[in-house]
Protein backbone atom coordinates (compact mmCIF):
# COMPACT_ATOMS: atom_id res chain seq x y z
CA UNK A 1 0.00 0.00 0.00
CA UNK A 2 3.08 2.37 0.72
CA UNK A 3 4.58 1.72 -2.77
CA UNK A 4 0.75 2.73 -4.55
CA UNK A 5 0.71 5.73 -2.21
CA UNK A 6 4.46 6.95 -3.14
CA UNK A 7 3.63 6.32 -6.56
CA UNK A 8 0.32 8.42 -6.47
CA UNK A 9 2.27 11.33 -4.59
CA UNK A 10 5.10 11.44 -7.35
CA UNK A 11 2.34 11.53 -9.88
CA UNK A 12 0.90 14.43 -8.35
CA UNK A 13 4.03 16.29 -7.40
CA UNK A 14 5.42 15.65 -11.10
CA UNK A 15 2.42 16.76 -12.93
CA UNK A 16 2.53 20.11 -10.00
CA UNK A 17 6.26 20.56 -10.83
CA UNK A 18 5.60 20.58 -15.17
CA UNK A 19 2.82 23.14 -14.60
CA UNK A 20 4.78 25.45 -12.22
CA UNK A 21 7.43 25.53 -15.02
CA UNK A 22 5.89 25.40 -18.13
CA UNK A 23 1.78 25.94 -17.67
CA UNK A 24 0.65 25.67 -21.87
CA UNK A 25 1.60 21.86 -22.11
CA UNK A 26 -0.47 20.48 -19.72
CA UNK A 27 -3.48 22.56 -20.12
CA UNK A 28 -3.05 21.62 -23.90
CA UNK A 29 -2.80 18.15 -23.13
CA UNK A 30 -5.66 17.86 -20.48
CA UNK A 31 -8.21 20.58 -21.89
CA UNK A 32 -6.72 20.80 -25.94
CA UNK A 33 -6.87 25.05 -24.63
CA UNK A 34 -4.77 27.47 -25.06
CA UNK A 35 -3.51 29.89 -22.04
CA UNK A 36 -4.42 33.53 -22.40
CA UNK A 37 -3.95 36.40 -19.60
CA UNK A 38 -4.17 35.25 -15.92
CA UNK A 39 -4.39 31.84 -17.28
CA UNK A 40 -0.87 31.21 -16.77
CA UNK A 41 -0.57 32.61 -13.38
CA UNK A 42 -3.58 30.62 -12.28
CA UNK A 43 -1.90 27.35 -13.71
CA UNK A 44 0.98 27.52 -11.70
CA UNK A 45 -1.02 28.12 -8.31
CA UNK A 46 -2.76 24.96 -9.47
CA UNK A 47 0.76 23.53 -9.82
CA UNK A 48 2.18 24.79 -6.30
CA UNK A 49 -1.43 23.25 -5.16
CA UNK A 50 -0.68 19.45 -6.92
CA UNK A 51 2.99 20.21 -4.99
CA UNK A 52 1.68 20.46 -1.51
CA UNK A 53 -0.96 17.15 -2.53
CA UNK A 54 1.85 14.95 -3.21
CA UNK A 55 3.87 16.59 0.03
CA UNK A 56 0.44 15.59 2.06
CA UNK A 57 0.28 12.45 0.68
CA UNK A 58 3.83 11.01 1.26
CA UNK A 59 3.85 8.07 3.43
CA UNK A 60 4.43 8.55 7.02
CA UNK A 61 2.13 9.70 10.16
CA UNK A 62 -0.51 11.43 9.07
CA UNK A 63 0.27 14.93 11.04
CA UNK A 64 3.63 15.14 9.75
CA UNK A 65 2.25 14.36 6.12
CA UNK A 66 -0.24 16.94 6.64
CA UNK A 67 2.09 19.52 8.03
CA UNK A 68 4.70 19.15 5.16
CA UNK A 69 1.76 19.95 2.68
CA UNK A 70 0.40 23.43 4.10
CA UNK A 71 3.87 24.10 4.72
CA UNK A 72 4.79 22.87 1.08
CA UNK A 73 2.27 24.65 -0.41
CA UNK A 74 2.20 27.72 1.76
CA UNK A 75 5.80 28.63 1.27
CA UNK A 76 5.50 28.36 -2.51
CA UNK A 77 2.55 29.62 -2.93
CA UNK A 78 3.62 33.06 -0.59
CA UNK A 79 6.97 33.13 -2.97
CA UNK A 80 5.34 33.04 -5.82
CA UNK A 81 2.77 35.57 -4.90
CA UNK A 82 5.61 37.53 -4.14
CA UNK A 83 7.54 36.92 -6.97
CA UNK A 84 4.16 38.15 -9.22
CA UNK A 85 3.74 41.69 -7.33
CA UNK A 86 7.54 42.62 -7.36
Amino acid sequence: MKKILMLAALAEAGTGVILLAYPPIVVRLLFDAELVGAGVIMSRLAGIALIGLGAACWPGKPTVRAFYGMVTYSTLAMLYLTYIGV
